[in-house]
């Protein structure tokens, strides 16, 4: 959805960024697959690169087969060919991998594209894909084009134990094995989620390994290597820069645990209650977390959190709530765990009482946690009376 939205804006040039072994490449080629418009991109390796060669390889990933002697040649080549498919809307793409090997030269060369413009927008898109964060490297006074267009960065997350699970078992599926559970048992999977750290690339590393070495199956804990784990490129998922305006659709929340990312929770619906018991929308097993916990309410482009009565309280941004309209990158305490808040629509502050939120939609779902509340307690109680008659 990132690498759609740059290649969509005017403006087009955003980073991606993650540990080795994380998925970037995965991710790339699979969003390449997925345009059907079928626009001109170009993926080149920043790893692979001299002085020079940039233009050069710009034109070859483009499909072009041409001798021109000079870097001028080829950087003019480049411009008007970049010029003609922005002004016919196909704006072409370009993909720089391993960008954190860029040096001075190619950083210009680079810049230079950048600053091509057709019309009232820029004609490149451009997407920097790194196993580090490369903004203070890709953001100088030598790079102007580069730091005037740069939209926002995109860390990649490691996947949690449930996608862990289900990543394996696709994988193994499409191995042609019908019964994946026999080879790596739920028990296996939880051990290597801990293991990989939920990096793609470590969970096949580490399967592929286990696999070539067991003497039996199915697999256990014992069959797999501890590595040392990568570290995140920086704040998990999407950091746009102030000027911006791209749209990332839906509001979501990045559950951690003591400053580790678990795992990205989409806020996809109006109402959606958090506490500790599984019928909840958001489970989190915590002592700190009451049964039934807080409350999210969706309208339009506002999320209201509301406090439901819990025994150690919702904190936002360190301070107790009863309720509060929720802005982007606001970090909700629960003991131990974390919540961020990502939705860059909701950046303004506003005292409930001034926020145009239909009071009717907030009732009606206060109402249906009061019911759903007083079914799970009497439910509760019921089991209980039922356990002491026998």
């Amino acid at each position: 959805e990132f690498l759609r939205a740059v290649w969509t804006n005017p403006h087009g040039l955003g980073l991606l960024q993650g540990p080795s072994l994380s998925g970037k490449t995965t991710i790339i080629h699979h969003f390449i697959a997925t345009l059907h418009e079928d626009p001109s991109v170009a993926v080149v390796d920043a790893a692979q690169l001299n002085a020079d060669d940039l233009p050069g390889r710009v034109i070859e990933g483009f499909g072009f087969d041409l001798k021109l002697d000079t870097v001028s040649e080829q950087m003019n080549f480049l411009r008007v060919f970049i010029m003609q498919q922005a002004a016919s809307e196909k704006a072409p793409l370009l993909i720089i991998d391993n960008a954190q090997t860029l040096n001075p030269e190619i950083l210009k060369q680079l810049n230079d594209l950048a600053g091509i413009e057709a019309g009232n927008a820029f004609a490149l898109r451009i997407v920097l894909s790194g196993n580090r964060d490369v903004h203070d490297l890709i953001v100088t006074p030598k790079t102007p084009s580069i730091a005037t267009r740069l939209m926002g960065t995109f860390n990649m997350v490691p996947m949690d134990n449930e996608e862990v699970g289900h990543f394996v078992r696709s994988k193994l599926g499409a191995g042609g094995c019908s019964q994946p559970t026999k080879i790596a048992p739920d028990a296996m999977q939880k051990e290597l989620h801990q293991a990989s750290g939920g990096w793609p690339g470590m969970v096949d590393r580490l399967m592929t390994l286990a696999l070539a070495e067991a003497k039996q199956l199915p697999l256990t804990a014992k069959n797999l290597d501890r590595p040392q784990l990568p570290e995140m490129t920086g704040n998990a998922g999407l950091q746009l820069n102030a000027h911006e305006d791209i749209e990332i659709s839906g509001a979501k929340l990045y559950l951690t645990y003591k400053g580790r990312t678990l795992r990205e929770i989409p806020l996809d619906s109006e109402r959606i209650i958090l506490g500790r018991t599984d019928h909840n929308d958001i489970s989190i097993s915590s002592r700190f977390i009451s049964r039934n916990h807080a409350l999210f309410i969706r309208d339009g482009s506002f999320t209201l959190l509301m406090d439901l009565n819990s025994t150690n309280g919702t904190f936002v941004n360190s301070r107790r709530i009863s309720n509060h309209i929720m802005v982007h990158d606001d970090v909700i305490s629960l003991g131990h765990h974390g919540l961020k808040f990502c939705d860059p629509s909701a950046v303004d502050t506003h005292p409930l009482i001034d926020v145009d939120m239909d009071d009717t939609i907030i009732m009606k779902n206060v109402d249906d946690v009061r019911r759903r509340m007083a079914r799970e307690n009497t439910r509760i109680a019921s089991v209980a009376k039922g356990k002491q008659a026998s």
